[in-house]
């Protein structure tokens, strides 16, 4: 009878240990906040990198396809497609093209501040910043276990981060799940393009490696034809470009501060790329009748700017703020000193949301806190909260 007693005892310590120490390991899996911050210290620690990607686009029909791509900060992407021949690559606002089958490089200038990322990982936590991002599980993806996270936008945009994956292990997205759907209008810009009313994009990095990328990827092939788009007419008429563009009805519709991204001849057309603060636009002139036709290539043009935070919207932020959960949590009712940086979007010139998000950094004892507030949706709310010291 001992013996049985012995043995049921012993059965109820082993079940309350083993529910006990469940319940430890439950409260010790990271937040959707805590992944992401981790991500962000990995990235931060990184200098380059070189991934093998498979990708997968969906849209009533299934496309596959494999590349690899190379990034070295600050600056320098590319993207090597083996089955097209063809060579990608961004660096120092410049971007080039080679195509193997013809031994030609297209090159051409880039209107834009490589302040923002280009690499696939480093845009991705560019991105997370708008979402609401929650941790939905945890899954085998390419034989690494993974935490699942689940996005949702702040606002519609026409290409959205539905999922992530992250190694446990490593900190990088190593899958990461697109829904892209063309803005309302897109059809009425551009008639002749068709496009799905609704598409899904599926990139799985099967490799990657952490290490040195030689610089010399980024660099042209040698013995390689270079044809510098928006250089190759500047020889021959730079002058009528600009006599085009000086034309009464143009300047109505670019106005006058703009720049010329590029321009070339097609079938008796010149075409020019001309980049605005509020749109970007292609003047074709007709090099017979001396028309000109006018199209709006990025009517929707968005920009983020850095504002001042008056004294009333500090206030403002820091009572939304310290309302969150989370914060509460981090500050445990210590004092601390803040410091916040406001950023504003404008489309189109105008301003469409204030704020688009708030940057605050909290200082408590010798922690340090970063915690970002959105505005997108018309209401503020707390996004994310991450230690990082």
């Amino acid at each position: 009878m001992k013996d049985v007693k012995l043995a049921i005892t012993s059965i109820l310590i082993i079940s309350i240990v083993t529910l006990a120490l469940s319940a430890c390991i439950q409260k010790q899996k990271p937040t959707a906040d805590e992944i992401i911050g981790k991500m962000q210290q990995k990235y931060d620690s990184i200098e380059s990198y070189k991934a093998e990607i498979h990708q997968i686009e969906s849209n009533g029909k299934t496309k596959e396809s494999d590349y690899t791509v190379y990034f070295k900060k600050p600056d320098k992407f590319r993207a090597d497609y083996p089955l097209k021949g063809i060579v990608t690559v961004w660096t120092n606002k410049l971007i080039w093209s080679y195509t193997e089958s013809k031994n030609e490089v297209r090159l051409r200038k880039i209107n834009a501040s490589l302040s923002e990322p280009i690499d696939l990982i480093g845009f991705i936590l560019k991105e997370v910043e708008k979402y609401y991002v929650t941790l939905a599980g945890e899954e085998r993806i390419s034989g690494k276990e993974c935490y699942m996270l689940d996005l949702k936008p702040t606002k519609e945009e026409p290409a959205q981060i539905q999922k992530l994956w992250i190694t446990k292990d490593e900190w990088y997205p190593t899958k990461i799940q697109f829904r892209i759907k063309p803005p309302e209008d897109f059809q009425k810009i551009f008639p002749n393009i068709t496009l799905p009313a609704e598409a899904t994009s599926i990139l799985e990095i099967r490799k990657i490696e952490f290490k040195e990328v030689s610089d010399e990827l980024f660099v042209p092939p040698e013995n390689a034809i270079i044809i510098e788009e928006g250089l190759r007419l500047l020889k021959m008429n730079h002058s009528t470009v600009m006599d085009v563009l000086a034309r009464e009805e143009v300047k109505l519709e670019i106005g006058e501060e703009y720049e010329i991204n590029q321009y070339f001849v097609k079938d008796s057309t010149l075409n020019i790329l001309v980049l605005t603060p509020c749109a970007d636009y292609m003047v074709k002139y007709n090099l017979k009748n001396g028309a000109v036709l006018i199209d709006k290539v990025n009517p929707w043009k968005k920009t983020i700017k850095e504002e001042p935070v008056t004294e009333e919207e500090r206030q403002k932020f820091l009572a939304v703020v310290l309302n969150d959960s989370r914060v509460k949590e981090a500050l445990k009712g210590r004092s601390f000193n803040v410091s916040m940086v406001k950023y504003v979007m404008y489309a189109a010139c105008q301003k469409a949301v204030d704020p688009d998000s708030v940057h605050m950094m909290f200082k408590v004892d010798s922690e340090l806190y970063r915690v970002i507030l959105s505005g997108l949706g018309g209401k503020l709310e707390v996004v994310r909260v991450e230690k990082i010291v």
